[in-house]
């Protein structure tokens, strides 16, 4: 395919909630959106889901705006670019290093290579479902009682997995709070790196209460002390900010840091990448599944199309944008019911965004031709 034009759309969609971890307070969703358009005048879309400040990542919109018009485009506008992987080949190093930014780059050319192909993205990525089960991930909220509201809603609605945030000093009584008022519920808790060795007694005590499981508690790098914990509880352990490439996933499987992986294809530089690792995870037969971030539905339908392969096992946290966003920007409707998500059916394997809302919402637009 030949690439004559790529647009970069710089937007800010209003939440309807503040989204609090360990890291810091999500209070609006940035994105740059990537449009690319073949020779034909095919249009395929894409979204790096960045944000404007840095919380888990050092890689910002600026940082992204940046790379992309000084570095990414110029090295593939113009070309006639035959498959994905001759894409990551001639952008490896900024797959490597700026994977949120690429992110947006490849699942644009996805999306215009299935166009070109006829083939949607679920046969692209030989995936095997058109149902998707879906979790639920509440944020640290202001007190029990909005933590208790929150989970209800959750139940309400069916989703499949409830998970909540935890940090230091908003743990052990929350989780015996949940537990308490909600005796049967199956729940996990999400530390997001917040601990260090000093609170592996703390995890014990949680391995009391009968989690689902208690996703990276220590830093990212930290395999050996994850695997100690892992030793001394039976919750399994579950790794997210650890695996950002194959040989971090390699590395886990490895040492026996977890029992779970969370991939999330923005922070393992995109979907080849997190297809990879998905076959690793199944190889070792260790369950994984596809891991959010707040994204618009234009990501979802390519994280829903990933979650279709068979060793997404568990609940993937591809919550529908309506529940945090104030508008969304795609026109394609995403099914949300008990707990489920039907992957949508695209027309000519073509996303369709809602342009007025779209310009609503855009800071700024960049175009780039051949």
């Amino acid at each position: 395919m030949l690439i004559k034009k790529i647009e970069i759309i710089y937007i800010k969609l209003p939440m309807k909630i503040v989204f609090q971890t360990s890291f810091g307070k999500i209070k609006y969703r940035p994105a740059l959106i990537i449009k690319m358009i073949d020779s034909n005048g095919n249009i395929g879309y894409g979204e790096a889901s960045l944000l404007d400040v840095p919380i888990s990542e050092n890689e910002t919109s600026e940082v992204g705006l940046k790379i992309l018009e000084e570095k990414v485009i110029p090295i593939i506008i113009g070309m006639n670019i035959k498959s994905v992987f001759q894409l990551h080949f001639l952008l490896k190093k900024y797959f490597k290093n700026f994977p949120v930014t690429l992110t947006g780059i490849e699942s644009a050319y996805l999306n215009l290579f299935s166009i070109n192909k006829g083939r949607s993205l679920v046969d692209l990525f030989h995936g095997e479902k058109d149902k998707i089960q879906i979790g639920k991930s509440i944020g640290i909220q202001k007190n029990k009682n909005k933590l208790f509201d929150s989970i209800e809603e959750g139940i309400r609605s069916g989703y499949k997995k409830i998970k909540i945030k935890i940090k230091p000093g908003y743990d052990i009584d929350i989780i015996k709070g949940v537990r308490k008022r909600f005796p049967s519920l199956s729940f996990a808790v999400d530390a997001n790196e917040a601990y260090s060795k000093k609170d592996l007694l703390l995890f014990k005590k949680m391995d009391q209460l009968n989690l689902f499981m208690i996703e990276q508690p220590f830093k990212d790098n930290e395999f050996k002390l994850h695997a100690e914990l892992q030793k001394m509880i039976k919750t399994p352990l579950c790794l997210d900010e650890s695996v950002i490439n194959i040989n971090t996933a390699q590395k886990a499987i490895k040492m026996k840091s977890c029992k779970i992986i969370n991939i999330k294809p923005a922070r393992v530089g995109g979907y080849v990448n997190a297809i990879k690792i998905h076959n690793l995870c199944q190889k070792h037969r260790m369950p994984c599944w596809v891991g959010g971030r707040l994204e618009t539905g234009l990501a979802k339908i390519f994280n829903l199309s990933l979650a279709s392969l068979s060793n997404f096992s568990f609940p993937s946290e591809i919550t529908p944008a309506e529940c945090f966003l104030v508008e969304d920007i795609i026109s394609t409707k995403i099914n949300f019911k008990n707990g489920v998500v039907k992957i949508p059916k695209l027309k000519n394997n073509q996303i369709s965004l809602n342009d007025k809302k779209l310009n609503k919402y855009t800071i700024s637009r960049k175009i780039f031709f051949a």
